[in-house]
C-alpha cells in the first residue's frame, strides 16, 4: 500500500508499515500477566533494530545494575518482568513513531508525549471500568493523534502553521484542519488504522474521539475510554473545562478526582518512558 485516500486527497504511507503487527504483538505481551521471558525474547528477536534499542536502554544508567549485557535472553531474566514491560513498551512505541519522521522535531515531541499520556491514561481507565483489553485501549490512545503525523509527513510546510495553533485553540483545532485540508487528524488517523484491517474498534475510537457525550452513551466501551482520555492528554486549558472531566462521570459514573488521579499517574509514567530514551519530558 503506497497511499490512502480521504475526501479526494491522497496521503503517502510508502515508508510506513502495512500494519503495526509487531507493535500489537509486543503490547499484547506487555499486558498479558501470563507472558514469560521466552515469549518476549521470541517476539523481540523478530526485529534486529528493536533488539539493539532495547539492549541499549537496558544497559543505560537508569536500569544497569551489572556489567554490560549483550545477550537478549540473559538481559530479560536479569531485568525482571516489570522492567521488561516498561522498556519493551517504550522502545516499541519509539520505533513505531520514528517511521513517520526523520527529525524528532518539537511538534513530533508534543504529539509523541501527548500520545503516551493518552495511551497510559486509556489503559488506566480501561482497568478501572473493567474493560478486558487494556492493551487495545493503550494502542488506541497511542494512535489517537497519528493523523497529525500523517499531515506532517505529507504537507509539513502547510500544516506547520495550523499545528502551531493547537495549544491556543485546542477545542476548535479540528475545524481549522478541515478548513485547510478538507479533513481533520481524527478522520485521517482513522483512515490509516482502518487500512490495516485490524479486528478492533480502534479506528472508530480515533474517528469519534471528540463526539458529543450523548452520541457516545451507547457506543462500545473502547470509544468511551478514548473520548474521556483524549481531551485530557494535552497540558492546556482543556483540562480545566469541567465538561471534559464530567464526561467520565456521564459515561462511566467516575468522579473528577478519580480521573485526575489517573491522569497524574499517566503523566508521570509517560515522562519516565520518554526520559528512558534520552529525551526530556519537560516540554510537556
Amino acid at each position: 500500500m503506497q497511499s490512502i485516500k480521504l475526501k479526494d486527497r491522497s496521503y503517502s504511507v510508502e515508508n510506513l508499515p502495512s500494519e503495526p503487527s509487531l507493535l500489537v504483538e509486543l503490547l499484547d505481551l506487555c499486558h498479558n500477566e501470563d507472558a514469560n521471558f521466552e515469549m518476549f525474547a521470541s517476539s523481540i528477536a523478530k526485529d534486529a533494530a528493536l533488539t539493539a534499542k532495547i539492549l541499549q536502554v537496558a544497559n543505560s544508567p537508569a536500569y544497569r545494575q551489572w556489567n554490560e549485557v549483550t545477550d537478549l535472553r540473559r538481559m530479560l531474566i536479569v531485568l525482571g518482568m516489570t522492567n521488561i514491560r516498561t522498556i519493551v513498551t517504550t522502545c516499541t512505541v519509539q520505533q513505531f513513531f520514528s517511521q513517520f519522521t526523520r527529525i524528532f522535531s518539537r511538534h513530533v515531541q508534543f504529539i509523541w508525549l501527548r500520545s503516551l499520556v493518552c495511551a497510559n491514561l486509556s489503559e488506566r481507565l480501561s482497568k478501572l471500568v473493567g474493560y478486558d483489553k487494556p492493551g487495545e485501549a493503550f494502542l488506541a490512545g497511542l494512535l489517537h493523534q497519528v493523523g497529525m503525523l500523517l499531515f506532517l509527513l505529507n504537507h509539513e510546510q502547510d500544516y506547520r502553521p495550523v499545528i502551531e495553533r493547537y495549544y491556543k485553540d485546542t477545542e476548535d483545532f479540528c475545524n481549522q484542519e478541515r478548513s485547510a485540508f478538507g479533513a481533520d487528524h481524527c478522520e485521517l488517523g482513522a483512515a490509516l488504522v482502518d487500512s490495516w484491517k485490524m479486528d478492533s474498534f480502534i479506528a472508530d475510537a480515533i474517528q469519534y474521539q471528540q463526539a458529543p457525550v450523548d452520541e457516545l452513551k451507547s457506543s462500545p466501551t473502547l470509544l468511551k475510554i478514548l473520548a474521556v482520555a483524549s481531551p485530557l492528554s494535552s497540558k492546556n486549558n482543556v483540562r480545566d473545562t469541567r465538561a471534559f472531566l464530567a464526561k467520565a462521570g456521564t459515561l462511566f459514573d467516575m468522579t473528577e478526582g478519580t480521573v485526575l488521579d489517573c491522569l497524574d499517574i499517566a503523566v508521570e509514567k509517560s515522562i519516565k518512558m520518554i526520559s528512558d530514551l534520552g529525551f526530556s519530558g519537560r516540554f510537556y
